[in-house]
């Protein structure tokens, strides 16, 4: 399930995108808070089910933690603005893996959420070189 917060520059229709995501470190506040979701896996393992989130690491919403603090993991454009290789998703902005700080930031979100879930999906995880996965 997409569980974090969605960016709301080009937001596109009224509720956004779920992987147009503004922080990979949070829970999106419309389905509550890190507490409550904790709270709600705990209940999924009390019915000897799993938990898996989506993650999507290829890109983020324009507005990210990431791109308000560290633009300079983000895939850049001829005109040197952040942008996307797909072209007609704008409400995203890929990120750029040639950056091995990204990876660090990425896999520490990933250990953070490991604590918590049981395993992702990763979305469009082919856009993601494989040497990261």
């Amino acid at each position: 399930m997409p569980i974090h917060s969605i960016g709301i520059l080009n937001k596109k229709g009224e509720l956004g995108c779920p992987y147009a995501n503004k922080s990979y470190r949070d829970v999106n506040p419309e389905y509550g808070t890190l507490e409550d979701f904790i709270h709600l896996v705990d209940e999924i393992h009390n019915l000897e089910m799993k938990c898996i989130i989506d993650v999507v690491y290829n890109h983020t919403s324009p507005d990210s933690e990431l791109a308000k603090n560290h633009p300079e993991y983000f895939y850049k454009k001829s005109d040197g603005s952040m942008g996307n290789r797909v072209g007609d998703w704008e409400d995203i902005i890929d990120l750029d893996y040639s950056n091995e700080n990204l990876w660090n930031y990425q896999i520490d979100t990933l250990e953070q959420w490991a604590t918590i879930v049981d395993g992702f999906r990763c979305d469009v995880a082919s856009l993601v070189p494989i040497k990261f996965w």
